[in-house]
């Protein structure tokens, strides 16, 4: 992003006339330099930010970008904005840690019962059609005949918690509630491996974002960034496509990354702030590999619904090479025997490092 603190060129700075680098340069004094500047860059440079287009990603095509912007309709994203119903529960479990045993299917009547339990207080409205719904739940098998309704009971369950959740945030059964989500949650993940369009039409937009697991299938690396030529190229994994918002050589300010960072297509295509990326890369395609630097100085923005959102570790004075990133557990999920596809949105800047950038001046 804009106003890197790690050592890297940004477009401002690339066009500076001597003695500017070392400061905030001046756009408005730069312009009639520019050519001059542009024609003492090295010419592998020159090469490599005219031909990146075609050699190391693309643009979306109109089909594609219509695509991008709708993607939330799909299965795969399940059709959620924050403001859905479920959305704040699911938002809750997929970030939630607890030590309750999960044994491949929601916990009993008695355990959610105890784990729900108020000295003082009735069980009634969201908490008493919860109690209805899970002791149905519990008398059915799961099998490819009772399977939707088993799905339809899930649904119903999380939306009422959902509903508790939002209505009544200083419940003494709120964490009652999170556990009950995070179970049903971890049950529609492994029960839609097998059947993954069971269920009612009606409940498919829950099932669907829950069944995604999209932490781990739409990735947005954020913080600041650039590429050192020693640190030469890398060819992308079959299973990922890498989204860039700004062309190679050029930053990415901090305002646009934001706008990565929480990125949401349904919320965004809607008219409030979708930015297509600039740059799409399939698996299999030549590209530089940047490094990530921890957002020192930076403003982020929480990740969307339906992404995670990572980030170099302050440790790390060197950046993270992409490289080392893509080998992380986060982006090499299994389901099915098969490498689960997966979209990384780089929210950071594709700049040169000014150890090697050549020197301008005379």
């Amino acid at each position: 992003m804009a106003d890197c603190p790690c050592g890297f060129v940004e477009a401002d700075e690339m066009r500076a006339p001597p003695g500017m680098v070392g400061g905030r340069p001046n756009v408005h004094a730069m312009v009639s330099t520019m050519d001059q500047t542009k024609a003492r860059l090295d010419p592998l440079v020159q090469v490599m930010a005219r031909r990146q287009k075609q050699f190391f990603g693309r643009r979306p095509t109109a089909e594609e970008a219509t695509a991008l912007a709708n993607e939330s309709n799909t299965e795969n994203s399940g059709g959620l904005t924050p403001n859905d119903p479920g959305a704040a529960l699911l938002t809750a479990v997929q970030d939630l840690r607890s030590s309750e045993p999960f044994n491949g299917d929601v916990f009993s009547f008695a355990t959610w019962v105890d784990r729900s339990y108020v000295l003082i207080g009735r069980r009634k409205e969201q908490v008493a059609a919860i109690d209805a719904l899970l002791k149905q739940y519990h008398t059915i098998r799961w099998d490819p005949i009772s399977r939707t309704i088993k799905f339809d009971l899930l649904a119903q369950m999380f939306l009422l918690a959902d509903d508790h959740y939002r209505n009544k945030p200083k419940s003494d059964r709120r964490r009652g509630i999170l556990l009950l989500g995070e179970q049903i949650y971890k049950t529609v993940l492994q029960r839609r491996a097998k059947w993954p369009n069971s269920g009612s039409p009606q409940y498919h937009p829950l099932l669907n974002a829950m069944n995604c697991n999209l932490g781990q299938q739409r990735i947005v690396l954020t913080g600041h960034g650039g590429w050192s030529p020693p640190d030469g190229q890398i060819v992308l994994p079959r299973h990922v496509r890498m989204l860039f918002y700004s062309y190679h050589t050029e930053p990415l300010g901090n305002v646009w990354g934001m706008r990565v960072d929480n990125l949401n297509r349904r919320r965004f295509a809607a008219g409030l702030g979708y930015m297509p990326p600039v740059e799409v890369c399939d698996g299999g395609t030549m590209i530089p590999n940047y490094r990530l630097y921890y957002p020192k100085g930076l403003k982020l923005n929480p990740p969307g619904l339906l992404m995670k959102q990572l980030q170099a570790p302050a440790s790390a004075k060197n950046g993270v090479p992409l490289s080392r990133i893509l080998l992380q557990a986060e982006f090499n999920v299994v389901r099915n025997g098969e490498l689960v596809p997966i979209d990384v949105h780089w929210a950071a800047c594709r700049s040169i490092s000014k150890k090697w950038y050549p020197t301008v001046g005379p």
